[in-house]
């Protein structure tokens, strides 16, 4: 009887998780709602966003900012990261259990720890900063008020991102597993079936490239395809597929899913918990090619020989199923999310022997994943380190006239539609007379509308040379103006600012800014960098000396080439 009570006390504190192999227990019960509003997702943990999965979970702020948010648990702070990017403002705060639970894109903290990040941006005369903490140095108890939910950094508007991660490891969990849960009655959807040959003996339907077949809804939450599909050789899968909370709209990501062919399990992906350097191969996940030309992602049903994610499961056998026989196979896709609503899409395929296969051609440049690669002509240099792309390919490339802007031809670097895991190095040669400013060219990125980005680079032994994290078309341009930089809010002939700061637009026109410092009399002020509204701002504090009748504003802005631009201004 004691053993009895034990176990139904213990499944009731933690939630049990089999993750490759290994049993997980995680505790239900220590963590509170860090928000004083019923908990409602934006975006939920694993969602497919751009090279990366979403590390948590985006509690909606009904679209306002200024909520409180407090500590789930008693802790201490353990790192503050202010940025004009990424999380923006955001707390780390480490709990007795282990793990770390994290809020992002805050708007301000509370007063204990706002003083605290103002002392240091200020001894260290820079607004972004990533400070760690001691044990203790600032404790918080659950419950506590720790700061107010924003929309700083990269956010597309106002909500509170949390997450738990493993203080060891700093794995990200998903919160799913700590009792954060959503009301949720609604099934996932599946919008999409893709059907991938794997090598040049596979057809689909007798021929040798992949189809995006529609699919229609034959009852509740239950899939079929619209047309029958014959199958041949090795084939891959792939799925569309959607899910939604109840009372929520948005679109999320997907908890798990599973592909059976004839009833045996072929492939399973759950989004359990994953670390941020395998967060990139979310490119490797989906059918990156589709999701270049039309946005739509598709998921894979199976593994590319270079992806290393480690949100498959275990008993997987890598996806890809062999129709080498004449027989029907009956195929099953099931979609779940944590609440155990599920979405299938059934369908039978007819599989043919497979067909008398021609010699194939022997191409040049074959580009082996699992090896460094390099290519070389007298105009450019490209060296890849091995895993730096997903799958073997054949590399191509070509190069056509550049506009007489550019210092180089334009070099055809395979094709946009490859996904790069890491970064390779890029050398292309200046064929443009260089009048002696070698230190502002640059490798720029050309896209389909002829727009420039740039991918920086330094010049070296007539070269100029990049670490590159995609493929496309690239040329060598000069980057010679200074950025551009005016206030917002100074009225000159009154020689005073309105309001209760000091407000300057900055925007560069290629490299980008590097830098900023501004100062008042001759000592640097804090100046809080938006990156969506491309403003600086100073608010006036008791650091200015309020007897001085006038003082002297000055800000210098420095682009990723050394361009500068100052402006200064005396005020009241």
């Amino acid at each position: 009887m004691r053993l009895f009570y034990f176990l139904f006390f213990f499944i009731t504190l933690c939630k049990v998780e089999h993750s490759l192999g290994q049993v997980v227990n995680y505790p239900v019960k220590d963590f509170i709602n860090p928000l004083e509003i019923p908990l409602s997702l934006s975006g939920n943990f694993g969602e497919l966003r751009s090279n990366h999965f979403h590390s948590g979970f985006d509690f909606k702020t009904n679209g306002k900012e200024g909520y409180r948010v407090m500590a789930v648990a008693d802790g201490y702070v353990s790192r503050i990261k202010v940025s004009a990017w990424g999380y923006g403002n955001a707390l780390y705060i480490t709990h007795a259990n282990g793990y770390v639970s994290v809020y992002g894109h805050l708007q301000r903290f509370d007063s204990i720890v706002s003083a605290y990040v103002k002392s240091r941006q200020y001894e260290l005369e820079s607004f972004e900063v990533d400070l760690f903490l001691k044990k203790n140095e600032i404790s918080v108890k659950q419950g506590q008020n720790i700061a107010f939910s924003g929309n700083t950094g990269g956010s597309e508007g106002p909500h509170l991102h949390f997450e738990i991660r493993d203080g060891q490891t700093e794995e990200i969990i998903n919160p799913y597993f700590f009792g954060f849960l959503i009301q949720d009655s609604v099934a996932p959807s599946i919008e999409g079936l893709a059907v991938y040959p794997i090598d040049s003996g596979s057809r689909i339907n007798e021929q040798s490239k992949q189809v995006y077949l529609d699919i229609i809804k034959t009852d509740k939450d239950k899939y079929t395809l619209k047309e029958p599909l014959k199958l041949s050789g090795k084939i891959g899968f792939g799925i569309v597929t959607n899910d939604k909370e109840s009372n929520n709209t948005n679109n999320n990501g997907t908890y798990q899913y599973e592909l059976w062919v004839d009833s045996k399990s072929q492939f399973n992906y759950c989004c359990r918990r994953f670390s941020f350097d395998q967060t990139r191969y979310i490119n490797a996940h989906i059918d990156y090619a589709k999701m270049i030309n039309s946005k739509v992602k598709y998921q894979r049903c199976f593994i590319l020989p270079g992806n290393k994610l480690k949100l498959y499961q275990s008993n997987n056998i890598g996806g890809v199923f062999d129709f080498n026989d004449t027989l029907k196979h009956q195929i099953q896709l099931k979609v779940s999310d944590y609440s155990n609503n599920s979405a299938i899409l059934n369908f039978v395929s007819q599989s043919n022997t497979l067909p008398k296969i021609s010699k194939v051609p022997v191409r040049e440049n074959f580009f082996d994943y699992s090896k460094k690669n390099f290519f070389k002509t007298p105009d450019v240099q490209l060296e890849m380190p091995v895993n730096c792309i997903y799958e073997s390919i054949y590399f191509e490339y070509k190069k056509t006239k550049g506009a007489s802007k550019y210092f180089s031809d334009i070099h055809h670097i395979h094709n946009m539609e490859t996904p790069i895991h890491s970064a390779y190095s890029l050398q292309i040669k200046v064929t443009q007379k260089v009048s002696g400013q070698t230190d502002k060219l640059l490798l720029a990125r050309i896209d389909e509308k002829g727009n420039l980005s740039s991918e920086g680079g330094t010049f070296e032994n007539g070269y100029v040379k990049a670490q590159i994290r995609n493929f496309g078309n690239f040329c060598i341009v000069m980057d010679t103006t200074a950025p551009t930089v005016k206030f917002m809010n100074y009225n000159k002939e009154k020689g005073m600012f309105t309001g209760k700061k000091i407000t300057v637009k900055i925007s560069d026109n290629l490299s980008g800014i590097q830098s900023y410092r501004g100062t008042i009399d001759g000592q640097w002020v804090l100046m809080e960098h938006d990156s969506k509204q491309k403003t600086l701002s100073y608010f006036f504090d008791e650091r200015l000396n309020s007897e001085k009748k006038q003082h002297l504003f000055e800000l210098v802005v420095k682009d990723r080439k050394g361009n500068i631009k100052k402006l200064k201004a005396h005020f009241n």
